[in-house]
């Protein structure tokens, strides 16, 4: 389910980059429950606290209350979730305005279809809640409607848009490696591996496994994907067809050996090409989006950003805007 959230309409951890033309805003120039504007569109208090809710369903239901407070390199998790969560409204909110702006509007089955989300999102909340986040279904429809505005411009953009990954790109291999370790050894230690690399290897050649000519090598299994080895390392180990044994390659580590055991995990391959699909297409879809908010600036309230909390939400957070939006528009996904 929460894959299906990022991939839906924009990969989160590619919002945490930041979002081009943002720019403070006093308070005395916007209202003081506004977080966000971009021309006569803007994202208010409450509507802001249906995606602190959502944030809060999604991570708290999976790793529990504590998970806010785990101490990360740039403060706490919750820290990064709501810096992440700013950008991403303010790309929402300039997506759904770029849309108007650009004519969108929505159909009448789509209009039904979001007041139908809308109540539905109001009933799945108890009165503990609704007063927690001064929610009403008008404020939770318009939050729908812009949600359906910036996808129909993302659509929009990526029916234009030649994104591909092809099955070599997004291929997942498996592998054996042996690896003779030279880090902080003296010259003559290095060789002694070296030769001791090229002693495995010549009994490989006649068909015994790792396990039987390693010595004091070190032998690990792999499951790898393009862009995690060394490219020179790389392009050696996925030309290997299942089976095959690579020469000894000098690495950073040492002396390495691999032998494919898998050219083409099919499985984890289909995977990693719906992510890499689903990066691409945000990647494109940014682009086209920061070229419009490098023109027109998404002003923040940070004054009213700083009473967001997601461990703070007192709610229990039992309405969850995503899987609802999915209930009623999963056929258009």
């Amino acid at each position: 389910m929460k894959r299906w959230i990022l991939t839906f309409f924009l990969l989160f951890t590619c919002l945490m980059t930041g979002c081009a033309a943002q720019k403070e805003e006093s308070t005395d120039a916007m209202l003081e429950d506004e977080l966000i504007r971009i021309g006569d569109n803007s994202c208010t208090l409450a509507e802001a606290m249906i995606f602190v809710a959502a944030q809060k369903n999604i991570y708290q239901d999976s790793y529990g209350g504590d998970i806010w407070s785990v101490k990360l390199s740039e403060g706490t998790f919750e820290t990064y979730i709501m810096n992440g969560l700013k950008t991403y409204l303010g790309k929402l909110f300039s997506a759904a305005q770029m849309a108007g702006n650009e004519g969108y509007t929505l159909t009448d089955e789509e209009t039904t279809k979001v007041n139908q989300a809308a109540a539905a999102y109001m009933a799945a909340m108890s009165e503990d809640e609704i007063a927690a986040t001064h929610l009403n279904e008008e404020i939770v429809r318009d939050a729908y409607e812009q949600y359906v505005l910036a996808r129909k411009l993302y659509d929009h953009v990526l029916a234009d848009a030649n994104v591909e990954i092809s099955s070599d790109e997004a291929r997942v291999i498996h592998l054996q490696k042996l690896l003779y370790v030279t880090q902080d050894l003296s010259e003559t230690e290095v060789q002694e591996k070296k030769a001791a690399a090229e002693q495995a290897a010549a009994g490989i050649a006649e068909g015994k496994d790792f396990a039987a000519v390693s010595g004091d090598g070190v032998i690990t299994e792999l499951e790898v994907m393009r862009g995690q080895m060394d490219p020179d390392v790389e392009t050696a180990v996925f030309a290997l067809a299942t089976g095959e044994v690579s020469p000894v390659l000098d690495t950073d580590e040492g002396y390495v050996i691999y032998k494919c055991t898998d050219s083409y995990d099919e499985a984890a391959s289909n995977a990693n090409k719906t992510k890499l699909l689903a990066e691409h297409r945000d990647q494109v879809f940014n682009e086209y989006l920061d070229s419009y908010l490098k023109e027109h600036q998404a002003l923040f309230n940070d004054q009213a950003w700083e009473k967001l909390s997601i461990s703070g939400y007192q709610g229990a957070a039992s309405a969850n805007f995503y899987t609802i939006y999915q209930q009623y528009f999963s056929e258009q996904q």
